[in-house]
């Protein structure tokens, strides 16, 4: 899923797998090299991730019929701030998977 440019100059997505993982990738400016951000592994499959209209929150919807909220930091870390289940909202401080740099 491609990141929103909000005032930010380089290419951003967001890619995920069956296997958990989800991945931030970066294009500094176009036609560089694509790295990797940061990465993180879930406990169930990851099914899709979308952007917010800002570009500041990524939701990864998983196999265990949970949508995961991420908000990045201003160190460029990742964290899990809300788990969304049919019962309603849960803290993001379980079994959310944080970011690794």
């Amino acid at each position: 899923s491609w990141r929103p440019h909000v005032g930010i100059p380089a290419n951003t997505i967001a890619s995920c797998a069956e296997d958990g993982t989800v991945v931030i990738w970066r294009e500094g400016m176009e036609g560089e090299r694509w790295s990797q951000l940061a990465r993180w592994s879930l406990d169930a499959a990851a099914w899709q991730v979308s952007w917010s209209v800002t570009g500041s929150m990524l939701a990864v919807s998983t196999s265990d019929n949970q949508v995961r909220l991420y908000k990045e930091l201003l160190d460029s870390k990742w964290v899990c701030t809300t788990s969304l289940t049919e019962l309603g909202a849960e803290d993001g401080s379980g079994s959310g998977g944080d970011a690794e740099a």
